[in-house]
């Protein structure tokens, strides 16, 4: 446990030494609130679903820019290699990095909560509503961090890995929409809407804490963190 807390506060602190980490929050943070706001006068409701839908979609880009050198930076400059001769299991490294990765996510998270705790000063505000949708939140950031972070050990080129995990965040994301549902079968379209972590998500933005949709997000971050796991093993 010590050694992943170790990995975790190289990687996390990778970000906020450097102004790469600070760009990508402050850009998240200001255009998160930028079209909150924008709509909210125009709405005139006191609350902040605006802010939970759009929030997910802003973060798949979010979290491509941080996992994109997770492992590929550390290949490239053959660091990981370093990482592996050392006595630290292959586990560790990944269990290390990705919670580093997490920790970024939760931080940022953090940071938009003054974007409900104005809303209640101007008005009566669901608290219900607003705790479920960052537990979804958070769930949904660890699944694509864990996720971000398989690509990563695909490649050596970050730029590839931030492109490969935008495509396939907006892919998932893509696959309980109408627009690619319509044309399937019924029972095969439901497997799809099942698979789209967005689906998934929309229960604890409504406010509802979904024990389904917990599993879902638990054993697909598991899964992906094995799998990531895997690949290093192999890669020795």
């Amino acid at each position: 446990m010590k050694k992943i807390k170790q990995i975790a506060l190289k990687e996390l602190g990778f970000y906020l030494n450097s102004p790469i980490g600070y760009i990508v929050i402050g850009g998240f943070v200001i255009l998160l609130n930028f079209l909150f706001w924008n709509d909210f006068f125009l709405v005139g409701v006191s609350s902040v679903r605006v802010l939970l839908d759009l929030m997910p979609w802003l973060m798949l880009f979010l979290i491509g820019a941080f996992t994109m050198r997770m492992f590929a930076e550390e290949k490239k400059l053959n660091t990981i290699e370093l990482w592996l001769t050392l006595p630290v299991a292959e586990e560790e490294v990944v269990a290390g990095k990705f919670l580093g990765g997490l920790l970024m996510i939760l931080i940022t998270l953090l940071l938009t909560l003054t974007v409900p705790l104005t809303v209640a000063f101007l008005g009566p505000l669901s608290l219900t509503e607003v705790l479920s949708g960052y537990l979804g939140l958070v769930l949904f950031g660890a699944f694509l961090v864990a996720l971000g972070g398989l690509i990563s050990s695909l490649t050596k080129n970050q730029i590839l890995s931030l492109l490969m995990s935008i495509a396939a965040f907006v892919g998932l994301g893509m696959l309980g929409t109408e627009t690619f549902i319509r044309y399937l079968p019924e029972s095969i379209g439901e497997v799809m809407v099942y698979l789209s972590p967005l689906y998934h998500l929309e229960t604890f933005l409504r406010g509802l804490v979904s024990f389904r949709s917990l599993v879902y997000f638990l054993s697909f971050t598991f899964l992906f963190l094995q799998i990531t796991f895997v690949l290093l093993k192999e890669g020795e």
